[in-house]
This record gives structure tokens, sequence and C-alpha cells, in this order.
């Protein structure tokens, strides 16, 4: 039998923490080893029972599954996958834990009884329920009433707002620190922005204090600098120009919210959408109202190829449009470059074994929507992440990011944003530092209180 590893410091610490209430946000960096720290935690603790895990389907087996047998091969693990026959069966196994992926949450419900002899609930990548009014927040409420020993972790709790964090704490401690009624907190913690006939919510400027005030007794964060030796990680915008033709053509749908094309024609009926067909044809095409997409940029394509042939060491490329990646699989073939592509049509086996392939380095470049391989992944045969065009999503983006920049990484990486000048691409990578920004405010304050512990 392999020697196990030790455990490091921060995650002694972070399993100690748990065990002192009987909820805990786990609130620590992307790639800092959270799920080590709960599996070390739940084998310790004299009073356990059964765990259940529920996570992203993307990580069950390369983040659960192989963790618990390379950290903790004395307790036995299952994977309760759709169907429900399939699933019920996993949890009639006797096994220590079951993990099970986020959208069980309404089947949990239902079937209630699965969960007995369980007291040990963990919620990986939590922000999955920082919805209050989805199916699946509400019924995963219901189901952590059963649990005495609750754990949410996330290394993004509050991207946007904190706000996002009520219903994730109304899971874990049944609103007792954020109150049980969303709307009566949002009242005390934001203030309505009315634009046009629409309402945004912003956080109040105490917003941030209020929350870490109620939460904070629970919850414990480190960063990956603050507890690993990290080797330089670089963020750079890589603007590139744009041929004449296809910036008469972004003009012409900036001002007209229509463009008339051979193929087909595309209409944008609100400025969201006029937002997202501008981003998609900076990026290399545009679909059209029949479906289908026009070719509009393939230079795009052909400058991430370029990328990724001029590096010695795999990349990982953050792909948004089918069209993205259909062309991109195309050139790769093209041009004899060792290629995998993760979806979300994958199953948690094949996406385990493209995970263990690439970090194997049979592959130049693994092409991945970052809502596939946004949590919980650990690729860091790869030094170089490329966004062949950019997301909204600041959870995504930070996620995606920390696929390479992590624990195990021991090597100068990269992550490069491609940006079409003079487009809007350029402002959604302002205003998504600007949420990064934002959303780090909070968790700068249990950064504090972490370092403020370890002395």
């Amino acid at each position: 039998m392999k020697e196990i590893p030790p455990p490091f410091q921060h995650q002694k610490e972070t399993s100690l923490f748990i065990h002192r209430s009987d909820c805990t946000y786990v609130a620590s960096d992307p790639g800092t080893g959270k799920t080590r720290a709960v599996l070390d935690a739940y084998a310790s603790d004299t009073e356990r029972k059964r765990m259940l895990v529920i996570c992203p389907k993307s990580i069950m087996l390369p983040a659960w599954v192989a963790d618990c047998r390379k950290f903790t091969p004395d307790l036995s693990i299952e994977i309760a996958k759709a169907p429900n026959k399939t699933r019920r069966a996993a949890f009639e196994k006797n096994s220590d834990i079951v993990v099970a992926n986020h959208d069980a949450a309404k089947w949990l419900n239902a079937n209630i009884d699965v969960i007995d002899g369980f007291n040990w609930l963990v919620i990986d990548e939590a922000t999955a329920f920082k919805n209050p009014t989805s199916q699946r927040s509400r019924a995963l409420m219901e189901v952590a009433r059963y649990f005495t020993k609750r754990i949410a972790m996330s290394g993004t709790p509050t991207p946007n707002s904190v706000m996002e964090l009520w219903s994730q704490m109304r899971i874990l401690d049944a609103g007792s620190r954020l109150g049980r009624n969303y709307y009566q907190t949002r009242s005390q913690l934001q203030m309505p922005i009315q634009e046009g006939q629409f309402t945004r919510w912003e956080d109040r400027e105490d917003a941030r204090e209020k929350v870490f005030n109620a939460v904070s007794d629970v919850t414990i964060r480190h960063t990956l600098e603050e507890v690993l030796d990290m080797p330089e990680h670089i963020n750079r915008n890589l603007e590139v120009d744009v041929s004449q033709k296809l910036f008469l053509l972004y003009t012409d749908l900036a001002e007209e919210s229509r463009l008339l094309l051979e193929t087909g024609t595309v209409d944008a009926v609100n400025k969201a959408v006029l937002q997202n067909k501008l981003l998609q044809l900076c990026s290399g095409a545009i679909y059209n109202s029949e479906g289908g997409y026009s070719l509009a940029h393939p230079e795009r394509y052909e400058l991430i190829l370029d990328l990724i042939k001029e590096r010695s060491t795999p990349s990982l490329v953050a792909y948004l449009w089918r069209h993205q990646v259909e062309n991109l699989i195309e050139l790769a073939k093209k041009q004899d470059i060792r290629y995998a592509a993760l979806t979300d049509k994958d199953t948690p086996e094949r996406r385990n074994q493209i995970v263990e392939q690439f970090q194997a380095g049979l592959y130049q470049v693994l092409f991945a929507h970052p809502a596939s391989a946004g949590h919980g992944l650990t690729l860091t045969k790869g030094r170089t992440v490329i966004w062949a065009s950019p997301t909204w999503n600041s959870e995504h983006y930070i996620q995606f990011n920390r696929r390479i920049y992590r624990a195990g990484q021991n090597f100068r990486t990269e992550v490069i944003n491609i940006a079409a000048a003079g487009t809007v691409e350029p402002l959604v990578y302002d205003r998504l530092n600007g949420k990064i920004e934002k959303g780090s405010e909070l968790l700068d304050l249990f950064n504090s209180i972490s370092l403020a512990r370890a002395a």
C-alpha cells in the first residue's frame, strides 16, 4: 500500500475548524485541497455515521473518489448516478460516503428514506445553490434538515453579490445567521436601483461587513499564495486587430441590432441579446435566426492554434459556443495537434479518463467549456489557459483559471485573454475584473481572520 502523504498545515487547521461547529463554510481558494481537509475531518470524527456529498458531476470521480482512495483509503465510497434506480442502489450499498450531483437534490427530497443513517452533508461548489427560488435550492433546504453536520465548500462564494451567500447559509444553518426571509435580508444588505422598467439590486457599502460579522464564526478561508509557495502566475490581455469587413459587420450589428447575411438573418431583440451577438461575432462566427452559424472571423481560431503550437507544454482552452469547439477541433486535426474536448454530455467516467490522460501528457491541448471544467478538476500538467472569447460569468472565469494554478503546480503559469480591439470584448474583461474585485472584498475579511487564527 502506498504511503499516505501528510496534509498541509492549512488542511489540518481546516479539519479541526470543521469539528468546532455543526455547520461550516470552507471558502478557501480553488486548488488549496479543500476535499482532502473535509475527508480527514470526517475520518477523524468518532461520532460519524455516513456522509453524503453533493457536487458537480464533473468532479465526482476525479476529485472525491480519487482523493478518498488516495488520502482516506479505509473509507468506502460510492457514486449515485442517474437513473433513479442506480442512484438508490448506490445508497443501499452501505458505503461510508455516497457522492451525488447537484441535480440529485430534488430526487433526494422526494426519496428522503435513502439518507437514513447519514449525519454528514457536504455541498461542494455550493454556489450552485445561490438562487433561493430554484427548485434544487429549495429541495436541498429540506434535505439538509436531516443532517446534524453540514459543510459547504466554494472558493468563490459571492462572485457578484453578498446576497448570493443567503441561500447557501440558509441550507447550512436554517437561517440563523443571515435570516430566514430572503427579501427581508435583501432590504438590509442591498438598495434598489431603477433602470428603466427594471430594478437592479446593489450591495450597500456596509453589506460585506454585516455578512462577515454574521458568518465569520463558521467560515474558514485560506488563499493559495498564503499557504503554498506558488510559482509566478501571469494574467494578460492579447488584443488583436480585426479586418475591415468584420468591423463593418460589427458596427452594423451594434447600430441596427440586425445583420443580413448570405447564410441567414441575425436579430438582437434586446440589449442583452445584442451584447451576446456582438461577442459571438468577434469570437469567430455568429448564430443566425435559422439555427445555423456564419463564419465571420476564422482568424480567431487560427490564432488560438498558433498559441498552442508556440508552447512546449499543454494548454487549456476555454470555449463558449459550439462553433468554437467545432472549428478548433477541425483545425487541430488538420495540424496534427493532439487534443481532447470536455463537454457537458460526457459521462463522469469519460471525463475522468480525459483528465487522467491530460495529466499524463497525452494531449497538447484540452478544449473545455467553463461550465464543464470550471470546478474541482486538477489540470496542472497545463501551464497556459487561453480564453477563446470572454465570459460574463466571473465565477466561471476564476474557477477555470484555477485548474492549472493550484496545489501541485510547480511551474510558471499564464492566462491569455483574447480580445478584439475596438469591440465590446475588452469591456467585458474590464467588467469581469471589476466583479472579481467586488467579490474579493468579502473574502479579504475572511483572509484576515484566518491569518489571525493561525497566529
